[in-house]
C-alpha cells in the first residue's frame, strides 16, 4: 500500500502543512511537508511529523498527488517570520 493510498484512506482526518522556508540572509529556499499521519501502523496523531524535505520539483509533484487524492485546493494559511527565516505555510482546504 503506497503513502497516497493511506492518505486517501484517512482523507477526512489527515491534515498537511506545506512549508516554503526562506533563509533571510542567503535567500536560499527549502521545502518541507508536515503531516499528522503515522504510517506504521496507519493512525492520526496530534503531532506534526515531517514527511521529508524536497527539491522544488519533488515538492510540487507531491502537492499535486495529495491534491488529487484528497480533492482539495492549497491555500496560504500563515506566514511565520523570525530573525533568520521566513516560513510560508500552506494548507489544503
Amino acid at each position: 500500500m503506497s503513502y497516497i493510498d493511506i492518505v486517501a484512506q484517512f482523507k477526512d482526518e489527515v491534515d498537511f502543512k506545506f512549508m516554503v522556508i526562506i533563509d533571510n540572509e542567503t535567500l536560499r529556499t527549502s521545502y518541507s511537508i508536515l503531516s499528522n499521519l503515522f504510517c506504521d501502523p496507519p493512525r492520526i496523531t496530534d503531532e506534526w511529523l515531517s514527511t521529508g524535505t524536497y527539491t522544488k520539483k519533488q515538492y510540487r509533484k507531491q502537492i499535486s498527488l495529495l491534491k488529487k487524492a484528497l480533492n482539495k485546493n492549497i491555500v496560504l494559511h500563515s506566514i511565520n517570520n523570525d530573525k533568520h527565516y521566513t516560513r510560508l505555510i500552506y494548507k489544503l482546504k
